[in-house]
């Protein structure tokens, strides 16, 4: 047994490594990586001179990505051939609020800032946060498509599905059918919301009412549809936002499902998560969840020199 667990323990480690390896491998700098992600999204990134961008400019590639294929590119295209420039402008604030910065347009220009915050540890370094990073484009996406498509019918349904509770009042009951209280502004912030919690929170999304379909689930199915009919690089093979909306197992792995539940090996931020594409990432997240469960906390840290720092 004991081989058997530093075998398993001993598979992750070389997986990761190698999922290292592969990355130093092929890895730009970080021009090359700035070069490449404008060429691909259509954007102009604008970074303050004598900043640090190394941690910006990973984090941009990597959040970029997590919006359906070739959105962003075609809304860049389209401000384009109006002679419009799309910016990512980097900047710092030490103003929490201020993180959440809108695009802003005009004659010559969309300019999405990305606000950075003063770090706490070290001096004189900032962080991007992913959340807000997520949120702008969000908005920089949910601005375009109330720009050139007529939401009137999704604005119709949005309201049915409201109920009695309408845009600009909120309440603690207003949970039922909106992600936060911003988004219960108006039709467009619902839009907005909808779209930055779908791909930076979809386990949030997915497990708002325990697991069970939800009205705010209608809501985002009612989106992803008029997003197909908007967006010529969504396809039926996009799936877009599948993991933010609960998911029925199959019949065969549904008795496998209840034992591996009742047994904790299947994380929380995996519950209702059954056909989706797995990663690297999500497999190791899994393999060591069981290891924790199997063999325990100490024995884990024991086996990869753990050591608690206080």
């Amino acid at each position: 047994m004991i081989k058997i667990k530093k075998i398993i323990c001993l598979v992750i480690c070389i997986g990761l490594i190698g999922t290292q390896a592969f990355g130093s491998s092929n890895s730009y700098n970080e021009f090359d990586i700035k070069n490449n992600i404008e060429k691909t999204y259509g954007i102009n990134i604008i970074i303050p001179e004598g900043a640090d961008n190394s941690e910006f400019i990973d984090i941009l590639e990597k959040n970029i990505k997590k919006f359906p294929d070739n959105i962003i590119k075609e809304i860049t295209d389209y401000y384009l051939s109006k002679g419009i420039a799309t910016n990512v402008v980097l900047d710092k604030t030490e103003i929490i609020k201020d993180l959440f910065t809108l695009s802003i347009i005009d004659e010559s220009s969309v300019n999405i800032y990305i606000k950075t915050l003063e770090g706490s540890l070290y001096s004189e370094s900032y962080y991007a946060s992913e959340q807000v990073m997520i949120h702008n484009f969000s908005h920089f996406i949910s601005d375009y498509i109330h720009e050139i498509y007529n939401f009137d019918k999704l604005k119709d349904e949005f309201n049915k599905l409201n109920e009695d509770f309408e845009y600009g009042t909120w309440s603690e009951k207003h949970f039922k059918v909106f992600v936060n209280r911003q988004s219960a502004t108006s039709f467009e912030d619902d839009i907005a919301h909808l779209i930055w919690y779908a791909e930076a929170n979809p386990s949030i999304l997915r497990n708002i009412n325990g697991g069970d379909n939800a009205i705010i689930h209608e809501k985002l199915k009612l989106l992803a549809e008029e997003f197909s009919k908007i967006f010529n690089s969504i396809t039926a093979n996009t799936k877009l936002w599948f993991d933010a909306i609960p998911q029925t197992p199959q019949c065969w792995a549904k008795d496998t499902i209840a034992e591996m539940k009742n047994k904790s090996l299947i994380p929380e931020e995996f519950n209702g998560l059954y056909e989706a594409y797995i990663n690297r990432e999500d497999f190791y997240k899994l393999i060591l969840n069981m290891l924790y469960i199997k063999i325990g906390e100490n024995e884990l840290n024991k086996y990869f020199n753990l050591v608690d720092y206080e």
